[in-house]
């Protein structure tokens, strides 16, 4: 009787061609690509409480520089008139400021607010708004007990003044002449002017502009609401 016998050749064959795969890294798919776009979700729309000022209310294409203009500045048409009773006037968007005053201050307060990013329990929201003081002095009186006064003046004079790219610089108005200081932080920004004319001898205006930075998402952009501010600045006349 014939004895079956697997045929040697063959088998050795097959398993040479099974140990080919053993140990051999497997190639594995590539991941998707994901894109910004994809992976970073829509910010969600800013809330605010209260009325909010159309932007369609001012122009959102400002045209004045950085800088106040040395000579003069185009005031809008149809913004409002206040006649103070500190012996000037001024104009101003009635669209979005809310006026007041008392003594010798006036106030252009307007809706537009945003809680800062300090996380500060109870912080006072940050609000865009325009501060006019009347004080006794020069112009350069309304920067004197701030800390960076000896920077801003080191001899303790206005000849001294040092100007700083995007600190510090002298401005002119047809009437008013002085300085403007900007600083800021996580969008709590200000503009602060010291100004001086013939027509308030022995006194002197302080402008404290307050801005809301583009980091807040405000509904009028940073630019455009310092550009409003520094056209009240270039507004103020004598009143008549």
């Amino acid at each position: 009787m014939a004895v079956m016998r697997p045929r040697a050749g063959l088998l050795f064959v097959w398993l040479c061609a099974c140990s080919k795969d053993v140990g051999r890294p497997q190639a594995r798919p590539e991941p998707p690509v994901v894109t910004a776009a994809a992976s970073t979700p829509a910010a969600p729309a800013p809330t605010t409480s209260g009325p909010v000022p159309s932007v369609s209310a001012v122009s959102t294409t400002s045209t004045m520089p950085t800088a106040l203009p040395k000579v003069s500045a185009t005031i809008p048409a149809d913004w409002s008139t206040l006649s103070t009773k500190l012996g000037f006037t001024l104009r101003y968007p009635r669209a979005v400021f809310v006026t007041s005053e008392k003594g010798a201050v006036v106030k252009l307060e307007s809706t537009l607010a945003r809680e800062g990013l300090s996380g500060l329990k109870n912080a006072p929201k940050h609000r865009f708004a325009v501060v006019i003081t009347q004080l006794p002095g020069a112009a350069i009186d309304v920067f004197r007990g701030e800390t960076f006064f000896p920077t801003l003046f080191p001899r303790q004079t206005e000849e001294s003044f040092a100007e700083q790219e995007a600190f510090s610089e002298r401005v002119h108005t047809p009437i008013l002449a002085g300085y403007r200081v900007r600083t800021g932080a996580e969008g709590y920004d200000s503009a602060v002017y010291g100004l001086a004319g013939s027509f308030l001898p022995g006194k002197a205006l302080r402008v404290a502009c307050t801005t809301l930075g583009d980091i807040l998402h405000p509904e009028i952009a940073a630019e455009e609401q310092l550009s409003i501010c520094e056209r009240v600045v270039v507004s103020i006349a004598p009143k008549k």
